[in-house]
């Protein structure tokens, strides 16, 4: 089995797999470390200690923690966007990069994209690997805190180099040829 190393001086639970086949490792959401410069048209709020993400109730919340609301959270306005640090920087193995994909469920339900889908993270990167959550639905949400955030997938890189030809006839001809958005049909 491939080894990566990880740093996590967090606590927060490593990714794994949220079932023995799933193709990829679930990351989740460090609010420790957010950082309201990389907040646009988002905020940090505190919200009650069994809020869950989703829909935000505008009735409770508050801007700063407290006895009722002391669980931070991130709101996102529709269209904003925020990077989300994970508390993990990672020593990736030699000739891999790791792709950091959204997760079906946020999506579906509350409109969460990755703005840079897939989020690639190079062998060489050694910073907090964060996610950049977006909200394209039409009310505001929230992200808790250790909240699944992201989906990581370890990858191969293949080392390629260009082979240049003279002509676009020097490629080799197939049915579609240049063929492009829905030439092959929707059926």
């Amino acid at each position: 089995m491939l080894r990566v190393k990880v740093y996590n001086p967090t606590g927060i639970s490593l990714p794994e797999r949220a079932t023995p086949k799933s193709s990829a490792k679930d990351i989740r959401a460090n609010l420790d470390l957010v950082n309201a410069k990389y907040c646009f048209d988002a905020e940090i709020i505190y919200i009650a200690g069994d809020a869950k993400t989703g829909i935000l109730d505008h009735d409770n919340y508050e801007s700063f923690p407290s006895d009722e609301y002391p669980t931070k959270a991130i709101m996102i306005y529709p269209n904003g966007r925020v990077l989300v640090p994970s508390g993990l920087n990672m020593e990736l193995p030699a000739n891999y990069h790791m792709d950091v994909r959204p997760r079906s469920g946020l999506a579906l339900k509350y409109g969460v994209e990755l703005v840079n889908s897939p989020g690639l993270i190079d062998e060489d990167y050694r910073g907090d690997v964060g996610v950049i959550l977006k909200n394209g639905g039409n009310e505001d949400i929230i992200i808790i805190d250790k909240e699944r955030i992201g989906q990581i997938q370890l990858a191969l890189d293949i080392e390629f180099s260009w082979d240049s030809v003279d002509t676009l006839e020097d490629l080799s001809d197939t049915p579609r040829g240049s063929g492009g958005f829905n030439s092959t049909g929707t059926k």
